[in-house]
């Protein structure tokens, strides 16, 4: 933090000084979040099923949320491809989810993710602003 911050952080009333408060008053420290998309075309239900009752407290241990409904994704534009299952998952940072992604108790999931979908998947991670 720089002299300033240290600064407004000390004039601060104590009940301000804790938590995201201080976060609130100096957005430019505070962390982004970052999020993983999945597009799927699901190819084996059964396998895919397995996968994604597994995969869920494991992305919940490393800090992620899924922030999308199953099936709720809408096509307004001509589509390209068309995913059957779009998910969209926050992380706190891109640490950690890169924590869980390249984690070796993932990497057997990961490749019943793949067996389970289509060659045309998209996976994407993306910055927050």
């Amino acid at each position: 933090m720089s002299g300033l911050g240290l600064y407004l952080l000390n004039r601060m009333p104590a009940h301000k000084t804790c938590g995201h408060v201080i976060l609130a008053h100096f957005p430019r420290w505070r962390q982004h979040h970052v999020y993983y998309i999945a597009e799927h075309i699901i190819t084996d239900s059964v396998k895919f099923e397995e996968y994604r009752v597994k995969v869920a407290p494991m992305i919940a241990s490393y800090g992620g949320r899924y922030i999308t409904k199953a099936g709720s994704h809408k096509f307004p534009e001509s589509p390209r491809w068309k995913p059957e299952r779009v998910v969209i998952i926050e992380f706190p940072n891109m640490e950690r989810l890169n924590a869980w992604y390249t984690s070796t108790e993932y990497q057997p999931l990961m490749a019943l993710r793949k067996e389970s979908t289509d060659e045309k998947d998209m996976v994407i991670t993306v910055e927050g602003i």
